[in-house]
C-alpha cells in the first residue's frame, strides 16, 4: 500500500493552464465516477452505496491499477489528486487530469508526480502554508479538510488515507498553533483594514470614501462586504461600474464633481485611479484641519493624493510605499516562522511513522518509506 499525488499549481504551470484544469465541488463526484471508469474499463464501482463500496478492498481495480482510495484537493492555485494504492502504473493519474480536462499531451511538463513518503511531506507542507503562493495563507487548511471530508462522506477514501489526511490537518492546526507563520498582513486590501481597525477599533458605521472603479475598487469592496460600513463609491468615467460596486456594499455612487460634500464626513478615504496626476490637492482638505480623524490611503501610482496633506492636523495618509514597507516586513517574519513550521512538520512526520509502527500497520510504513 502506498500513497501518490498527482497534480499542477502555481510554481509549475501558467495562469492559462491552471484555469484549464479548475474544478469546483460539484464537479467532485463526476472527477470520482471517470476516474473510476478510467481505471477499470470492465469494473465499475462508481454505482455502489458508500455501505457497498466500503465493503470492498478496492475502489478501482484492472490491469496495472489498484486503487484503494483518492482524494481531489484544488484551490485557485492547485489542483491535485492524492491516491492510495496497491498498484499503479506510474504517469496514471496525470493521463487520467490530461484525459479528464481534454488538454495536449504537450501539457504533460506542467504535471509533477510525488510518491511515497515525499508526497506525505508535500501534503503536510500545503496544509501547513508552506507551499501557498502566499506564505502562511489561512485559507488553505480549511481547503484541506474540505477536500478530505468530501471524500470521506462520499466513501472515496481508505484507512490509509484516513490515517495521512487527519495527520496533515492536525499538523496544520500545530503549526498555526505554535507559530507566527500566517501571521501579519501580506495584502494591501488587508494591511489596510488592519490600520483602519486599529485606528478605530472597528470598521461599522465608518464613512468610506472609495475613489476608482478598477481592479483595486473590487478588491475593496469584497472586504467591505458585511462590515455594515457607509460606502461612497466615486467614479470619473465608469459610473455604471460605480453603481454596481456600491450595491455589493449597499452604498451610494457619485461622480467625481460630487466629492466635496462627501470629503467633510469621510472617516476613510482610499483612492486607486488611472489618472495621470494629482486627483485630489491639499487645499481640497484643509477645511478638515484640526476637525475629525482621518485616514487616507493613496494605492496608485502615479499618486492620487498630493503628498502635501500630510501635513494637514488630523489627517493621516498612507502611499503605496507606505504600505508596501507594512508588507514586506510582514513577509520577512513570515519566512523565519518557515524554519520553526518546517520543524514540526519533520516531527510530525516521524511521530506518524512511528504510530503507524506501534500500531502494527507495518505494510503502510513499507509503503510510505519506498
Amino acid at each position: 500500500m502506498n500513497l501518490i499525488l498527482a497534480g499542477i499549481n502555481y510554481k509549475t504551470a501558467p495562469i492559462d493552464i491552471r484555469e484549464r484544469v479548475n474544478v469546483s465541488r460539484k464537479m467532485l463526484p463526476d472527477i470520482f465516477n471517470r476516474l473510476s471508469c478510467f481505471a477499470s474499463p470492465v469494473r465499475n464501482n462508481s454505482t455502489l452505496s458508500t455501505k457497498e463500496r466500503n465493503t470492498k478492498s478496492s475502489i478501482w481495480i484492472s490491469n496495472g491499477v489498484d486503487i484503494e482510495g483518492a482524494v481531489v484537493l484544488f484551490t485557485c492555485n492547485r489542483t491535485e489528486i492524492y491516491a492510495s494504492y496497491n498498484n499503479i502504473q506510474q504517469g496514471f493519474l496525470i493521463d487520467f487530469i490530461i484525459d479528464y480536462f481534454d488538454l495536449c499531451n504537450s501539457s504533460r511538463k506542467y504535471f509533477y508526480e510525488i510518491t511515497g513518503l515525499n508526497a506525505i511531506k508535500h501534503l503536510f507542507r500545503v496544509a501547513s502554508g508552506l507551499e501557498s503562493q502566499i506564505l502562511g495563507e489561512p485559507e488553505i487548511l480549511g481547503q484541506v479538510k474540505e477536500a478530505y471530508f468530501f471524500a470521506h462522506n462520499a466513501g472515496w477514501t481508505n484507512k490509509t488515507i484516513n490515517k495521512i489526511f487527519l495527520k496533515a490537518i492536525e499538523t496544520g492546526k500545530r503549526v498555526r498553533t505554535e507559530t507566527k507563520i500566517s501571521q501579519g498582513n501580506i495584502s494591501y486590501g488587508s494591511v489596510i483594514f488592519s490600520i483602519v481597525k486599529n485606528f478605530f477599533d472597528t470598521i461599522k458605521n465608518k464613512n468610506i470614501i472609495l475613489v476608482g472603479t478598477g481592479k483595486m475598487a473590487s478588491i475593496i469592496v469584497s472586504y467591505l462586504k458585511h462590515k455594515k460600513a457607509n460606502v461612497t463609491v466615486v467614479a470619473n468615467k465608469h459610473f455604471d461600474i460605480a453603481i454596481k460596486l456600491a450595491s455589493e456594499v449597499k452604498g451610494k455612487a457619485i461622480m467625481f464633481d460630487e466629492i466635496d460634500s462627501a470629503l467633510d464626513t469621510a472617516d476613510v478615504i482610499i483612492s486607486s485611479t488611472s489618472a495621470p496626476h494629482f486627483i485630489l490637492n491639499k487645499s481640497d482638505f484643509e477645511p478638515r484641519a484640526g476637525y475629525q480623524p482621518l485616514l487616507i490611503f493613496d494605492i496608485a501610482v502615479p499618486r492620487d493624493i498630493d503628498p502635501e496633506v500630510r501635513n494637514i492636523e488630523n489627517i493621516y495618509l498612507y502611499d503605496i510605499d507606505d504600505l508596501t514597507a507594512i508588507i514586506e516586513k510582514n513577509i520577512e517574519m513570515r519566512k523565519k516562522e518557515q524554519i520553526v513550521a518546517q520543524r514540526i512538520i519533520d516531527e510530525e512526520i516521524t511521530k506518524f511513522i512511528e504510530e503507524a509502527k506501534c500500531s502494527k500497520n507495518y505494510e503502510l510504513v513499507q509503503g510510505i518509506a519506498n
